[in-house]
């Protein structure tokens, strides 16, 4: 069901990037280092501009000595690094498209990322502690059409994920490519996935949890044969849960009970079968009718995952990036190839290391509001 929900939510962000358009197109930061300072006609004095702000083409930017900044704008990177001052419109090239590498496919999240938050703020006020230091807030994609999905977002079909080429993480058992270790307790860690919830401001658990119904978290598709915490929301009047796994066939093989709402099972692949479809669920041992809706997962391999990260490497970019946008690419591959667990603890990760960092805060939100998850992308972007 979910995935299904996710293909629908590349739908919503089409809206999302249409609507967002009359307000422009601006110039995202997506990385900076050194002294970077911006102006424009609405901002004559000379502002320090951070990643994750978006700027006006009309506006411009001064570099000191060793300072450099990476800007995507419709669809394209570009990075600069010369001392002086740089008017943003001579950046870019309004005659070039797109090109079919990562890169492109990494510019339509950056700018989805843009867009999504411009909307919460217009419409529930989430992200007012984000400090932008920018005035063009838009959306970077002028014609979704040209989009490599369709839909001018950074969002593919879930059912076709890319596989691409090279690689960047040599042990994902042992390196999960920044990914970090699993959440222990979600309700400390906050930074598992989620779905279903259409309200965020009856969030109640920081998954959006609330009343009697019980929201399934992770794993979600793609998913190491490994020792796996799967977690779900905390519904009220609840002291134990269950936690059943099926097959695609509908046989139970594996039930286990838990007084936390989350629990580690060993997805060894002697009893959980490299390629087959599995179905969780979560209950209410005290109220056998509280139970979550089912959700799939996939078991795959260590050398899948090394493949899915390995398109990242497909980049103009990345010889030139800092680790930080580097990490942020490998977490876009996962999520792309639907490796949804792996992606959210990338991201988390990255959230954790680099708190102030409002590109990765966006990026991690979007990824929150693809999953379905509003309440823990409000939490991101009000920055808790």
């Amino acid at each position: 069901m979910r995935k299904q929900l996710t293909v629908l939510i590349a739908a919503l962000f089409l809206a999302l990037v249409l609507g967002a358009q009359e307000g422009g197109n601006p110039i995202v930061v997506v990385s900076t280092k050194g002294a970077v300072l911006y102006s424009s006609p609405s901002i004559k004095k000379k502002t320090p501009v951070k990643p994750g702000a978006a700027l006006v083409p009309e506006g411009k930017l001064s570099l000191a000595a060793g300072a450099s900044a990476l800007l995507c704008h419709r669809g394209q990177f570009q990075s600069i690094s010369k001392k002086g001052t740089v008017a943003l419109a001579n950046i870019f090239d309004a005659e070039s498209e797109p090109g079919i590498d990562f890169d492109a496919d990494f510019a339509k999240f950056v700018e989805a990322s843009v867009g999504m938050v411009i909307e919460q703020r217009q419409k529930n006020g989430w992200g007012a502690r984000i400090t932008q230091n920018g005035d063009g807030f838009g959306t970077g994609v002028t014609n979704p059409e040209k989009g490599r999905d369709g839909a001018g977002t950074g969002v593919t079909n879930p059912e076709k994920g890319r596989d691409g080429a090279g690689t960047g993480v040599t042990n994902p058992e042992k390196g999960r490519d920044g990914a970090g270790t699993g959440v222990t307790n979600p309700e400390k860690g906050r930074d598992g996935a989620g779905a279903g919830v259409t309200n965020p401001e009856k969030g109640r658990d920081g998954w959006g949890g609330r009343g009697n119904g019980i929201i399934p978290i992770l794993p979600f598709d793609k998913t190491l044969p490994k020792n796996t915490t799967f977690f779900w929301s905390k519904p009220a009047g609840v002291t134990s849960y269950r936690l059943d796994i099926s097959d695609d066939k509908g046989s139970i093989v594996h039930t286990v009970t838990s007084v936390d709402t989350f629990v580690v099972v060993n997805l060894d692949s002697t009893k959980f079968q490299p390629g087959r479809k599995y179905f969780w669920t979560a209950a209410a041992v005290n109220k056998p009718e509280v139970v979550s809706d089912p959700l799939e997962i996939n078991i795959a391999g260590a050398a899948e995952m090394v493949k899915t990260l390995a398109q990242a490497t497909d980049s103009q970019i990345r010889s030139e990036a800092d680790v930080i946008v580097l990490n942020m690419m490998n977490a876009v591959a996962l999520e792309q190839n639907n490796w949804y667990t792996e992606a959210a603890l990338a991201y988390a990760a990255l959230s954790k290391k680099h708190p102030q960092n409002n590109m990765v805060r966006l990026l991690h939100a979007t990824f929150w509001m693809r999953l379905l998850l509003p309440a823990k992308a409000k939490v991101l972007l009000n920055g808790k």
